[in-house]
């Protein structure tokens, strides 16, 4: 027996004589093999859990970057009060860290829009195009077009 449970053993003892118990007997732990028996995963649907792992993602960003701004002013304002360069550290720490959030907010919907094959919208160049019309509606457009290009540029 060691010396642990020796001394709880007379502690307890000299308990039950003080309050006058009988202490229950002691029951023999025995070891217990319990079988685990798993069942089979069903098929997951990869698609659902990244949109769910998404939304998830993005609504937790969110919510960092609200409490964020509203620690930043009140953050803000203890440093203006108190002009302690520490507040004003710890301010531009912040400052950084919701710039990161919010990074971090656009990192995962491009993520998620390369996952889903997705593209950003481009603009278009046309490199050839058919001007339907007569010879004078097109040297007016052309002449037109030009003045244009003349006026932005002065």
């Amino acid at each position: 027996m060691s010396l642990h449970k020796l001394i709880m053993s007379k502690f307890e003892k000299n308990m039950d004589e003080i309050f006058g118990i009988e202490s229950p007997p002691e029951v023999p732990k025995e070891s217990k093999t319990e079988i685990v028996q798993h069942k089979p995963s069903l098929p997951v649907n990869i698609e659902d859990d990244l949109t769910d792992d998404y939304q998830q993602s993005r609504e937790n960003l969110q919510d960092i970057i609200d409490q964020g701004k509203e620690a930043m002013e009140d953050i803000l304002r203890i440093a203006r009060e108190s002009e302690h360069p520490r507040a004003f550290e710890v301010y531009g720490t912040l400052l950084k860290n919701m710039v990161d959030a919010n990074k971090e907010l656009l990192s995962i919907q491009k993520q998620m829009r390369d996952m889903n094959g997705k593209k950003e919208v481009n603009n278009t160049n046309i490199d050839q195009a058919i001007f339907i019309g007569s010879t004078t509606e097109l040297s007016k457009l052309l002449k037109d077009n030009n003045q244009k290009n003349i006026k932005d540029i002065n």
